[in-house]
């Protein structure tokens, strides 16, 4: 929680409120390390069958070291392992080269969600016709 609050909350200027939306109770919760410190963090939840990615955060002084890449590469394991066959995020578009990079997809137009523009983005895990989803 201390990372998100720095990073939304501080960073961001995203309502306390906003932050805080309950859903942290069914969330399963990641941390990534450097040196024994917690400098990343994101929460998964089932939803729909998919396992839906939220809260990806990165302390600033240790952005573009890998480590969030790291965790995604993490979750996407754990999903695998539980026969998740397709991970979703609503990805802040300043973040989308990020995701894309990962093999993330967007789909749909850019909405706004706490004052900043984001777009849907989905990866498929496992292989399933999409159709049938």
């Amino acid at each position: 929680m201390a990372i998100r609050h720095r990073v939304f909350v501080e960073g961001q200027g995203v309502p306390l409120e906003r932050e805080h939306d309950g859903l942290d109770a069914s969330s399963f919760h990641y941390l990534g390390f450097i040196d024994g410190v917690s400098v990343t963090t994101a929460r998964v939840r089932r939803v729909n069958g998919a396992g839906k990615i939220e809260r990806v955060a990165v302390l600033p002084e240790h952005e573009r070291k890998g480590i969030g890449a790291m965790l995604m590469a993490s979750i996407e394991s754990d999903l695998m392992d539980k026969d998740v066959p397709v991970a979703v995020l609503s990805a802040q578009t300043s973040a989308q080269g990020f995701y894309e990079k990962l093999g993330y997809s967007a789909v749909g137009d850019i909405f706004e969600d706490a004052e900043m523009d984001h777009v849907h983005m989905y990866k498929l895990l496992l292989d399933i016709n999409p159709l049938t989803y």
